[in-house]
């Protein structure tokens, strides 16, 4: 018998413990299996019942079946006599992630090596920063941004984004502020989502794009009245977004102020956990830190006062996002 090989004696009889890990199983590949296919899609976007999928996606008949039955039983589906539709909750979710839910599986669809090396999704690096996803993710932040944005003093003056991606928390700051305007650092790719961004809010003008490496190249010569950290700081391990943190705070007038925008939230929290886990599938040092290492930071860099806002009403209660502000002491 080789190494691999198990004995079948000493087997217990398969009961609801082995019934279960099966189950889960078949609907986890049933849903990566019609990501993949583009299943998902063509139910989430049919504007009626789909007689027949695998005709309409060319799959074969027999296997294709089995999935959509298995997809009935997680509430992915629903079947009826004139055919298949997705339930509502997938029709939702088909207008609310970036790339769709299909996008969404391929590009989270991870193989044995990211368990093994760390390795990333290839397609997930392709999307991360095309100017479609960045502004897909403006618009699912765009609510939370206005909500904080109005719940923050009022600026006078410029706002630094770093990493500023579409700029949409400073943007709507800028927006509900007249004497404020923005000056969002960037990759240059990704600074166009920023200018798309600032169109629609009349705030073209207002807007000042800088490319720049937020890791090597220097930044615009402050002092601000604000600086803006907005899911960045989860992309660095944590010696790196300290540094980051260090670096946002000596940019800051006196008086001014630091908000960090980013995933919050305790390890056991199943919605925190997730994210965790997608963030690294996207991002080579991809980390959730904990609420209380990014207060310590700001104070380390010399802030005063952190304040944790929580977003999560804001993003449909499903994301562990919260704000953090700390203020600069004020001049002697």
């Amino acid at each position: 018998m080789s190494q691999d090989s198990t004995p079948a004696r000493g087997r217990r009889p398969l009961g609801p413990s082995g019934a279960r890990l099966l189950t889960t199983m078949a609907q986890a590949r049933a849903l990566d299996l019609a990501g993949r296919t583009g299943l998902l899609r063509l139910l989430a976007r049919a504007d009626g019942p789909v007689p027949d999928p695998a005709a309409a996606l060319s799959l074969d008949p027999e296997t294709t079946a089995l999935v959509l039955q298995v997809l009935i039983d997680a509430d992915v589906v629903s079947r009826g006599p004139d055919g298949f539709r997705a339930r509502p909750w997938l029709v939702e979710a088909e207008s609310e992630l970036v790339g769709g839910v299909d996008g969404t599986v391929q590009a989270l669809g991870a193989g044995p090596e990211f368990l093994q090396q760390g390795a990333l999704s290839a397609a997930f690096r392709q999307r991360s920063y095309s100017p479609e996803t960045v502004l897909g993710l403006a618009s699912m932040f765009g609510a939370a941004a206005a909500g904080l944005a109005a719940a923050l003093p009022k600026v006078d003056g410029a706002i630094l984004d770093l990493g500023a991606g579409s700029a949409t928390w400073s943007l709507q700051m800028a927006a509900q502020a007249p004497g404020a305007r923005v000056v969002a650092v960037d990759r240059a790719p990704v600074l166009e989502a920023a200018r798309l961004a600032a169109g629609p809010l009349g705030l073209s003008d207002r807007l000042q794009a800088v490319a720049a490496d937020l890791t090597c190249d220097p930044w615009p010569a402050g002092p601000f009245p604000r600086v803006v950290l907005a899911n960045v700081l989860h992309l660095f391990r944590p010696p790196a977004a300290a540094g980051l943190v260090e670096r946002a705070a000596a940019a800051l007038a006196a008086g001014g102020q630091l908000v960090v925008v980013d995933a919050i939230g305790s390890v056991g929290d199943p919605t925190r956990d997730a994210y965790a886990l997608q963030l690294r599938m996207r991002q080579p040092h991809g980390t959730v830190h904990p609420v209380d290492e990014l207060c310590a930071w700001m104070r380390a860099a010399g802030l005063r006062d952190p304040q944790v806002l929580p977003l999560s009403t804001q993003t449909g209660g499903v994301l562990p996002l919260g704000a953090i502000v700390a203020t600069a002491p004020e001049s002697p």
